[in-house]
């Protein structure tokens, strides 16, 4: 029994490593070829905290104490989190956008199209779309 938990100990733990992704065809290298973004995955504590701050008390018509979700502030907070190239809270960058916080920035150098795919990348770069995928090649088959 003992030498079965061995496997659960954290240094046989697999490290997922960064992902690269090209958000944009409008920021390219030197190379002329699109500059690749940096995302990581959020830990479970951390989403835990985004969950908490993306949680807000409200009244219900009756009157009732109830608990609202803001899913975008959630959305865009775990973006955050989750892009470390470029660097979302640079003075420099975000200056250059004439804007104040990394949210905003993500907003003003992306399009709509690609702030929704640069979205579900991160989604799959956390694990959340892993079974839905799972399940549609399994359908497809």
């Amino acid at each position: 029994m003992a030498d079965n938990l061995k496997a659960f100990m954290v240094k046989n733990r697999a490290i997922k490593e960064p992902t690269k992704y090209p958000a944009s065809v409008d920021f390219k290298g030197e190379n002329g070829e699109p500059m690749e973004w940096v995302l990581r995955p959020v830990t479970p504590e951390k989403n835990d905290q985004l969950l908490s701050e993306a949680v807000f008390p409200d009244v219900d018509a009756k009157g009732n104490l109830i608990t609202k979700f803001k899913e975008g502030e959630y959305r865009k907070n775990l973006m955050v989190e989750s892009v470390i190239f470029p660097n979302l809270n640079d003075a420099e960058l975000q200056n250059f956008y004439n804007v104040l916080e990394p949210g905003a920035l993500l907003n003003a150098m992306l399009n709509i199209k690609e702030y929704k795919k640069l979205f579900d990348k991160i989604q799959e770069v956390n694990g959340f779309n892993a079974v839905t995928k799972e399940k549609v090649d399994e359908a497809k088959n």
